[in-house]
């Protein structure tokens, strides 16, 4: 029920509509709160989803700070050896002073993202990428490389499956004289 208020102006009558009464705000009550209780529970929602993520993606970074920090001391170890034989030639001690380098840079990069969070990473890892772009591509296609195989590998052996049957199926039509082109019924 909207009111109208008559407005006077040249002798001639207008009319022009009021704004909404009080009795109506009721009716617009409710939807605005259901709206905010949405919205509250829709950000409740985004909040406990981002934490759980976040807390995932901090436990496998520690995962991976060990996992390095285990590799570095592997190569450590074998650098030592190399530097205890008892053949002293040049190529064992460049080795040995090589794989103790690469363990302490490993060792680096491990304690790197032990302290650092996550967005300093990120942020981190932006900057590398405009500063050195041609890098960041190279080592972002052997790194796509490298999931590429390591997916080959790791994939199930059901296509080598089907295509074995896809073999079979196509000897048994060269012996019946029908090849995959030709299959006149």
């Amino acid at each position: 029920m909207e009111s109208t208020q008559q407005r006077k102006g040249n002798g001639a009558e207008e009319f022009v509509p009021m704004p909404p009464t009080g009795g109506e705000s009721k009716e617009n009550a409710e939807p605005n709160q259901f709206l905010e209780r949405a919205k509250s529970t829709a950000s409740e929602t985004y909040d406990k989803v981002s934490e759980r993520t976040l807390s995932s993606i901090e436990h496998t970074k520690a995962g991976l700070t060990d996992g390095i920090k285990s590799v570095a001391d592997s190569i450590r170890l074998a650098g030592d050896e190399l530097s205890k034989t008892a053949e002293d030639t040049a190529i064992a001690s460049y080795s040995s002073r090589y794989a103790v380098t690469a363990a302490e840079k490993l060792e680096g990069i491990a304690d790197y993202f032990g302290e650092r969070d996550l967005r300093a990473i990120s942020v981190d890892l932006q900057n590398y990428a405009r500063r050195n772009p041609a890098v960041f591509l190279g080592a972002a296609f052997g790194l796509g490389l490298l999931a590429v195989r390591f997916l080959k590998s790791s994939s199930i052996s059901e296509p080598k499956r089907s295509t074995e049957a896809g073999k079979k199926t196509t000897k048994a039509r060269a012996k019946s004289g029908r090849s995959a082109g030709n299959t006149a019924l």
